[in-house]
């Protein structure tokens, strides 16, 4: 027995002395002794409960080769899994606000409404898709742009595809990406006996959110999208707030989250909160005069973010668990893909629209060129694993983020097949050294 390669042991002065692995997504209290035997340093083994404990949670496993193989096969099972089908349908690029960064708007081929004939012919593709694969589920999800400027479209996509799944023993799952502003009693009586899940944004609180996401006349959104929110959950769908961060407005955060508290989202079960750095995907943040991060992890930021959310009592340090169980991108997945409004298939939302990026297109293709260079890319996306890159398999972080992003990778190294390690690699220790330095690690870890 040795040492899992998988072990992420922060660097910690005093108890309580906190590891973590990445295979289990396990975060375990432990004595001195233990803590510095998992580091290498103390020859002497742990007391037999504490053994036990570290061998049930794969802190200490057979061979560091088998433990590599155990993550290799479970990193290309949920790349191949099909218990899902998993479709997102952008059903327009428009959008009624004027955001300084947004980058689709910004990239002028970008543009069009999806129409019927070819929200018909993605019905019929995800319909096959279902019977080809057998899956259990249909996870649709409307996006955009701004998917409520084509509400009919969306609705057509949506009660048709649940129908069929009604009639056939397959569970349906609708959730909509939305900014939030046009959820009114009317469109929810429309739209919402098909959802389960929608995703709002905030930039801040509500004067910083105001002067940056606003309608095309100028005037703020804050208190359009805090009543939407609450017109959702009185409606049994689930809301996520996607609260975006920046150098500019993190120091807002603390009033965003006083806000949504004054207003009773914060103590909502059915809300939850991500924050996620605004990040130049496509180099084109500047071209609209907007300080984007330079970086998904700044160091400084992340933890006045976190002490923010601690102090309003918003969990944030969950601990990430390996891909398997909760994939940071489905659309490796062989069978999740999005289609644009002229049919295109994409396996990343960052390059939707993109026509040179496209992985397929839902109407026949009659050029065995264009077939082929289609397949490649499809097969390439999901091929992608980190347990082929080698830089990745030796890293400890490998069942957390299985390589990375590869659209964040080409942007970065100009190779999808290096490794992306923005969201993991240094997020992780500094979490574990937070809830070391906090109250919350009494609570938020499991004693040995």
């Amino acid at each position: 027995m040795v040492l899992s390669p998988y072990n992420v042991i922060a660097e910690l002065e005093q108890e309580p002395y906190l590891v973590f692995n990445s295979v289990t997504g396990t975060l375990l209290k432990v004595s001195r002794n233990t803590y510095e035997f998992l580091k290498g340093q103390d020859r002497s083994r742990p007391r037999l409960i504490e053994y036990a404990q570290l061998v049930k949670h794969r802190f200490i496993v057979e061979s560091r080769q088998s433990e590599f193989d155990y993550v290799a096969e479970k990193l290309a099972g949920y790349r191949c899994a099909r218990h899902a089908v998993i479709y997102t349908l952008t059903t327009t690029y428009a959008c009624n606000l004027r955001c300084p960064y947004c980058y689709e708007q910004a990239i002028g081929e970008r543009s069009g409404h999806m129409d019927r004939r070819t929200a018909r012919r993605a019905i019929e593709v995800i319909r096959d898709d279902l019977a080809r694969t057998k899956a259990a589920k249909l996870a649709l999800t409307l996006y955009g742009g701004e998917p409520l400027l084509n509400l009919d479209i969306g609705l057509f996509a949506l009660d048709s595809l649940k129908e069929y799944c009604d009639g056939n023993g397959i569970q349906f799952s609708g959730s909509i990406i939305s900014n939030g502003t046009l959820f009114s009693a009317q469109v929810l009586d429309r739209v919402g006996p098909y959802l389960h899940f929608a995703q709002l944004t905030l930039e801040g609180g509500r004067r910083y959110h105001d002067s940056v996401r606003r309608h095309a006349d100028g005037r703020g959104t804050f208190a359009d999208i805090v009543g939407a929110a609450h017109r959702l959950v009185e409606r049994g769908i689930r809301v996520l707030f996607r609260i975006q961060v920046s150098p500019e407005s993190v120091d807002s955060l603390d009033d965003c989250l006083g806000e949504l508290a004054e207003s009773g989202l914060l103590a909502r079960p059915e809300v939850r909160f991500y924050f996620f750095p605004i990040l130049d995907v496509h180099s084109v943040c500047s071209a609209r005069s907007f300080k984007c991060c330079e970086e998904y992890y700044d160091r400084d930021m992340f933890r006045r973010v976190w002490a923010v959310a601690r102090r309003r009592c918003v969990d944030l340090l969950g601990i990430p668990g390996p891909v398997w169980v909760s994939p940071y991108c489905s659309f490796v997945n062989e069978n999740a893909w999005i289609i644009d409004p002229r049919g295109y298939r994409y396996k990343c939302v960052s390059v939707i629209g993109h026509k040179n990026e496209a992985t397929g297109t839902i109407f026949p293709e009659s050029d065995p060129d264009s077939l082929a260079v289609y397949k490649e890319r499809a097969e390439a996306f999901v091929a992608r694993s980190g347990a082929h890159i080698p830089e990745c398999r030796e890293c400890r972080y490998l069942p957390l983020c299985d390589g990375g992003c590869a659209h964040m990778a080409a942007k970065f190294s100009d190779a999808s097949d290096k490794p992306s390690c923005h969201m993991h690699r240094q997020v992780v220790c500094d979490k574990i050294r937070w809830l070391h330095d906090s109250e919350r690690s009494a609570t938020s870890v499991r004693n040995v």
